[in-house]
């Protein structure tokens, strides 16, 4: 019984320490972007820095990551990931920009084209801000 018991108690204070502080505490959803600067141009495996503004609709949603899709051949897409924080949500539409920093690593020659996710049409569609930079071998 008391090999049982101390079982039980090592197995509890175990996981009562987990790190679970980070965790998502809400849906993730798609952002979009308003503004967009880079350079125009780069060198082959030059790492440069997209300066954005992204639309946060809501106080409770939070900035979390950007996600970068390399899978088509003539552009990169990049989309910003909002997560909502249900710990301090306000839900009154307030439609801040939050500005942040991409840097990329240019990873091929010749021209780059870079589309970053905007506002959604009615139709359900996307627009895109696209930005693009010419890459040199140097």
């Amino acid at each position: 019984m008391f090999k049982k018991l101390f079982l039980i108690a090592i197995i509890f204070a175990l996981t009562s320490c987990l790190d679970d502080d980070n965790e998502n505490l809400g849906i993730t959803q798609l952002g979009s972007f308003t503004e967009i600067s880079s350079p125009s141009d780069a060198s082959s495996n030059e790492e440069v820095t997209f300066n954005v503004k992204i639309k946060r609709p809501y106080e409770c949603l939070k900035f979390e990551q950007f996600e970068i899709d390399k899978s088509n051949d003539n552009y990169v897409l990049i989309k910003p990931i909002l997560v909502e924080d249900y710990r301090d949500c306000n839900l009154e539409e307030q439609n801040e920009l939050i500005e942040d920093s991409l840097k990329y690593t240019i990873d091929r020659e010749g021209e780059m084209k870079f589309r970053f996710l905007a506002d959604k049409k009615d139709d359900g569609t996307y627009n895109f801000i696209e930005k693009i930079i010419n890459v040199t071998d140097e």
